[in-house]
């Protein structure tokens, strides 16, 4: 290198990322998913910085539950970790969690601080909408005035089905019942 070669010097050239307005950064954001958000938090201080704005309550599960915002015609998310869950192998200290690679203990993650819908609700009944659950018994309404988290569901349903279990259903026949249905067997209405 010579005395006169300045290249260790200069600035890089800003990311391109960086060249974009910040209004479209935040449009770009706010299209992505809730786990490929939970990944971008981690990214840089500058996403954490994005993703923790209010923008981004209802997409991550933190907008506290507000009446106006449950209207009838209004689309109720549920959390993708209760999507995910096998609500029939689990006890109180352990929630199986599925994605397409491994499995995880969902009261491991921080999501179960989160709300369990979006928007949030504060009461939440459970209908199982699959034809093997007719018999199923009634899990009855989760109540929780400062609003239902994931962990309140969590804990809720995983009690619901250790009854089911202890009063006939088989753990083989569950399984066998809800592995065959393409989609999870439950739904959730808020109120």
């Amino acid at each position: 290198m010579s005395d006169t070669d300045d290249s260790s010097q200069a600035s890089p050239r800003p990311f391109a990322w960086d060249r974009l307005p910040e209004e479209l950064q935040l449009e770009v954001l706010s299209n992505l998913d809730y786990f490929t958000l939970k990944t971008v938090q981690r990214v840089s201080r500058k996403f954490r910085d994005f993703t923790e704005s209010k923008r981004f309550d209802a997409l991550l599960f933190r907008e506290a539950p507000r009446p106006e915002l449950l209207a009838k015609s209004k689309r109720i998310k549920l959390h993708p970790i209760l999507q995910g869950v096998d609500f029939f192998g689990s006890s109180k200290d352990s929630a199986y969690y599925r994605d397409d690679f491994d499995e995880f203990n969902a009261f491991e993650f921080a999501a179960v601080n989160e709300y369990a819908t979006s928007p949030a609700c504060s009461r939440m009944s459970f209908d199982f909408n699959h034809r093997d659950f007719e018999f199923v018994g009634d899990p009855g309404i989760l109540a929780v005035e400062s609003g239902i988290t994931t962990k309140h569901a969590l804990d809720f349903l995983i009690a619901f089905w250790r009854s089911e279990i202890e009063a006939g259903w088989s753990m083989d026949m569950i399984c066998e019942k809800v592995w065959c249905v393409a989609s999870p067997p439950l739904t959730k209405v808020a109120t």
